[in-house]
């Protein structure tokens, strides 16, 4: 590896940098366009009103259309934090009669071109989360993540995004990483470099220092070996954003310094400031992404970036994700103590840290360099899954050499109780195997599971017509299992919805289905372990009967052999304990405790 030293910039072999664009602030744009409107109303006022008038046409609804806009004017003028009390004020628009003379239809265009630019920029503004230092303030954040504005960042938990080592592979691979042995990559300069950074930092960080920019130093210092080029406070001015950033350091892919691959906040000691570093972080990104053309490789890619946070002695690494919606930040690693230890253990793990951010930062530069157009994907989901191995169900497919795959192309998340699932995705399987009972093209649920799902039991009931069925899976490490399954339709309610309304022959034919289910279970020795109503699907064919397919196989297994989580809504009643092994008789009194309550039976 090189030492990554640049040339001092009067060398004449030095390239010579472009000139930074000069943003406007998105202030200064939302105050631009508020004079522009407020001097096309004027005119308006002085010229056109009274032509129209003039000539007895109604004006009523120009008139209170402007007063409206009027409103939004003085409220983007006004000096010091911008407010607006009813946002449906920036939908407003002049409905043009069309008796009106053409000339002044096009003059009252214009005024509503005008106010539609304003209404954009003046949206955004109001939208925009507050400045890092302001935002990483728990009274701060913990209110303006309560809106649409929110960075999916885990805090509060509710605003979590999809996986982020599901989104790309450079997240997946910092996992992996993680639990690589350096001791034997002798011949990899980045591991050996990993390796002396880590003990550098044990043998410095845990030093009291006298302010922060101390701290910022020491540790470019000690990785500068690994980690050559940081950028001190480098300045990010998105055009679309109310606030700026500065992180203590910044790694750029490319010598202009436009596409950021890493940003750091540090702070000297845990506690002293009160901000939250990881809040600060999160908020970095999503300012710097900002800054990026929506055309360029890396934006359409996601702008993946690495966020380390240095907080005291201990150091952790987040990553960022844009998906072309939402701003998706997450943690890849524990807080790791950078302090020395007799058996080097806090060492070696942080060596294994740094290593995988060094390879990290590595594969985000090629990607900035790319010039291939990446593949696009619907906002809020997965983009690691792109092949799906087959189950091999018949004896063609047993006897092939290599297990037939199908194509999985993600449509949306599959809402839940009217929530977008971070789990759960539609999408349509293509297949290309000489599996005659598979159509071309499958409407797909893909489920992604970490841990433990119950696969064994899946296939054996959807074998039977008593589960969706279960086509294949992704195994990828260091992301959850893709399990692809069948999505079933719109005429499938879940039965907990329809239980009380259904006739006595159509309930009677959904309890016999599910005495099916549990006397399948117990041949093959298998337990379900949520056998709910809400996680039963029914449709009803007519007045006598109705079907049933059983989902969520997530607890499901051998019995005695799997076991409970360890929280669980204890309300309900549950068998057994938490953590305690689901045994086989535990479906039936599951069962047996709600279809009374839920039938009125």
């Amino acid at each position: 590896m090189s030492s990554g030293l640049k040339r001092p910039s009067n060398t004449p072999s030095s390239p010579r940098k472009k000139p930074r664009p000069q943003y406007k602030t998105l202030k200064s744009l939302v105050e631009e366009a508020a004079k522009e409107v407020d001097d096309e109303i004027e005119h308006v006022k002085k010229e056109i009103l009274p032509l129209l008038q003039r000539s007895n046409l109604d004006t009523l609804g120009v008139e209170r259309a402007m007063s409206v806009m009027g409103r939004v004017v003085r409220a983007a003028s006004a000096p010091g934090e911008k407010k607006l009390g009813e946002m449906r004020y920036l939908e407003v628009r002049i409905d043009i009669p069309d008796d009106y003379p053409d000339l002044e239809k096009l003059q009252l265009n214009d005024l509503n071109t005008q106010y539609a630019n304003l209404a954009s920029y003046f949206r955004v503004l109001l939208n925009s989360l507050p400045a890092p230092s302001e935002f990483a303030k728990t009274d701060v954040w913990a209110d303006v993540q309560r809106t649409r504005a929110a960075i999916l960042c885990m805090r509060p938990v509710e605003k979590s995004g999809v996986p982020i080592c599901t989104l790309h592979d450079v997240f997946r691979l910092f996992r992996i990483r993680l639990g690589t042995d350096l001791s034997s990559a002798t011949d990899d300069p980045i591991a050996v470099a990993s390796i002396r950074a880590a003990a550098l930092l044990c043998n410095e960080m845990g030093n009291p220092f006298d302010d922060e920019n101390a701290r910022t130093a020491k540790f470019n210092e000690c990785v500068r070996g690994l980690l050559p080029n940081f950028k001190l406070n480098h300045k990010f001015r998105p055009k679309l954003d109310r606030a700026v950033c500065e992180p203590d350091a910044t790694l750029f892919a490319d010598e202009e310094e436009i596409i950021p691959v890493c940003l750091r906040e540090d702070k000297r000691e845990a506690g002293e400031t009160g901000y939250d570093v990881y809040m600060q972080v999160a908020r970095d990104y999503s300012i710097a992404v900002k800054t990026l053309e929506k055309s360029s490789t890396c934006m359409k890619a996601g702008a993946p970036m690495l966020l380390p946070c240095l907080l005291g002695p201990h150091l952790s690494v987040q990553g960022g994700f844009y998906d072309g919606v939402d701003y998706i930040v997450e943690p890849l690693s524990a807080m790791y103590c950078m302090l020395p230890d007799v058996t080097k253990e806090r060492q070696n793990q942080l060596a294994r840290l740094l290593y995988a951010l060094a390879k990290g930062i590595e594969e985000l530069k090629e990607l900035a360099s790319s010039t291939a157009e990446p593949p696009s994907f619907p906002c809020g989901t997965p983009r690691i899954y792109s092949s799906c191995t087959l189950y091999a169900d018949t004896a063609a497919d047993t006897a092939a050499d290599k297990p037939s795959t199908g194509t999985l192309t993600f449509k949306k998340p599959l809402a839940v109780d009217l929530i977008n699932s971070q789990t759960l995705f539609t999408a349509t399987l293509s297949t290309t195997s000489a599996r005659e009972k598979l159509p071309e093209q499958i409407p797909v649920v893909v489920k992604l599971v970490s841990g433990s799902y119950g696969e064994d039991v899946h296939r054996l009931l959807a074998k039977e017509g008593l589960a969706p069925a279960l086509h294949g899976c992704v195994r990828l490490e260091g992301a959850p299992v893709a399990y692809v399954m069948d999505h079933l339709d719109g005429d499938w309610k879940r039965l907990h919805d329809l239980l009380r309304d259904l006739t006595p022959l159509c309930r009677k034919a959904i309890r016999e289905s599910l005495e099916n289910v549990l006397e399948l279970l117990k041949k093959k020795g298998f337990v379900h372990g949520d056998l709910r109503s809400s996680n039963i699907m029914a449709r009803i064919v007519d007045e006598e009967k109705a079907e049933i397919k059983v989902v969520d196989f997530d607890w499901a297994g051998k019995a005695g052999q799997v076991f409970y989580p360890a929280t669980r809504n204890e309300s309900i009643g549950w068998p057994g304990w938490p953590c305690g092994p689901i045994e086989a008789e535990d479906d039936r009194e599951l069962l047996d405790s709600w279809w009374p309550r839920e039938t009125h039976v």
